[in-house]
């Protein structure tokens, strides 16, 4: 049963390995986790299940979160999903990407288990306060 400070998390990934240990720890940590392998998926999912969360590799093949990202923002009415980008790049010009695209956060793969678990208590101590 999930807590009320559970979070619904979208989790994509293409790296089947790193998307399976990560949904394993988020779900320990008691979140409802839905994985998606590419930013297809991605935008398909988030559509229908409104996450809390979106933690978004930027390079996948179909479709990127790079491409993803912007028909993330465009949703529609309703909450707006938190989206950390997730990626193997650890430069400034990556980063600066991102923000500028909408991501709330940016996590590098090699911190990923550490860093998205406290970036995922932020937002659950930020809908605390709010409510």
């Amino acid at each position: 049963m999930l807590s009320e400070s559970s979070l619904q998390v979208l989790l994509v990934d293409d790296d089947e390995e790193l998307r399976e240990l990560l949904a394993t720890r988020l779900a320990a940590s008691g979140h409802s986790v839905t994985v998606a392998s590419d930013g297809l998926q991605a935008v398909r999912l988030a559509r229908a299940g409104r996450p809390d969360v979106i933690v978004l590799d930027m390079v996948m093949p179909a479709m990127s979160g790079w491409e993803a990202l912007p028909l993330l923002r465009s949703l529609g009415p309703g909450k707006r999903p938190r989206v950390i980008a997730l990626s193997g790049n650890d430069d400034a010009r990556s980063r600066e990407r991102a923000f500028e695209l909408g991501c709330d956060e940016y996590i590098v793969k090699s911190d990923a288990p550490e860093a998205l678990a406290g970036a995922l208590r932020a937002v659950q101590l930020r809908s605390q306060s709010r409510t």
